[in-house]
């Protein structure tokens, strides 16, 4: 009975990190130069699960009794695997600003940095 809560729970934080993204994307979606993220849910590794046919197990035994028939995979949770930002060509307009500039079409702006040169869209 714990797994199915825990596999519950794994379904909401899951539920929650799409919720915040899809919230931190709506109150974005006017500020000049953002991008849109997407997060990508997987599950967990799935678990074979057995059917057992009526009959009871011997004793302690562990070994699995004769009759067993798989009856399909019973998923253990899901987790946000990635947030993905999205680098598609937004809409420019003109700020009147000379100091602000844009890409138009594929490529990003090379900044160096003290780290070496970083890669940037915005």
């Amino acid at each position: 009975m714990i797994r199915g809560l825990y596999t519950s729970a794994s379904g909401m934080l899951a539920g929650i990190m799409h919720t915040d993204t899809l919230t931190n994307n709506l109150a974005n979606v006017n500020t000049a130069g953002y991008k849109k993220d997407t997060a990508v849910s997987q599950e967990f590794r799935e678990m074979l699960i057995y059917r057992i046919n009526d009959g009871a197990l011997s004793g302690a035994q562990f070994s699995l009794p004769a009759g067993v028939t798989p009856i399909g995979y019973l998923g253990t949770g899901a987790a946000v695997d990635r947030i993905y930002t999205s680098h598609l060509q937004g809409s420019m307009r003109n700020t009147g600003n000379p100091l602000d500039v844009a890409i138009s079409g594929e490529g990003f702006f090379a900044v160096n940095t003290a780290n070496g040169v970083r890669y940037t869209r915005t």
